[in-house]
C-alpha cells in the first residue's frame, strides 16, 4: 500500500512539473505571433496615413525584417553587455529611420514626422496625468 501511495505522489509531482513547463513555450509562441501582428498593424497604419504604394509597402516590410534580424544578431553578439547593446539598438533605430525616410516622398515624410510628434505628445500627456493622479497604495 505504501508503494502505491509513493508511486501516486511521484506521478502527481512529475505531472505538475511537466504542466508547469508547457505554458512558457506557449507564451513565447504567443508573443511571437503578437509581435508579428503588431508589425502588420503598424504597416497598415502607415499605409492608411501616408497612402503608401504597394512598392513602398514591400520596401518597408524588407526594412523592418532586416532591422529585426540585425537586432537579433546584436542581442547575441552583445549578450551581457547592456551598454553596447543599447548603442547597437540606437544605431539600428537610426539606420532604420534613414532607410524608411528614403522610401517615403517628402510629403509623406512630413506627415509621418507629424504623426510621430503627436504620438509623443499624447504619451507624455498620458504619463503626466497618471503621475498627477492621487496615490492609491494598499
Amino acid at each position: 500500500m505504501k508503494k502505491l501511495v509513493v508511486l501516486f505522489l511521484l506521478l502527481t509531482a512529475s505531472n505538475n512539473y511537466i504542466l508547469a513547463q508547457a505554458p512558457g513555450k506557449a507564451k513565447a509562441k504567443g508573443q511571437q505571433e503578437q509581435k508579428k501582428k503588431n508589425g502588420e498593424k503598424k504597416l497598415q497604419e502607415m499605409t492608411s496615413l501616408l497612402s503608401l504604394s504597394a512598392d513602398q509597402q514591400g520596401k518597408i516590410k524588407a526594412i523592418a525584417k532586416e532591422s529585426k534580424e540585425k537586432m537579433k544578431a546584436d542581442k547575441q553578439k552583445y549578450k551581457g553587455n547592456k551598454k553596447c547593446l543599447a548603442k547597437a539598438k540606437y544605431q539600428n533605430k537610426v539606420a532604420r529611420k534613414e532607410k524608411l525616410m528614403a522610401v517615403l516622398t517628402p510629403e509623406q515624410q512630413t506627415k509621418w514626422q507629424a504623426a510621430i510628434e503627436q504620438k509623443k505628445a499624447d504619451k507624455k500627456a498620458k504619463r503626466k496625468a497618471e503621475l498627477s493622479s492621487p496615490i492609491e497604495c494598499k
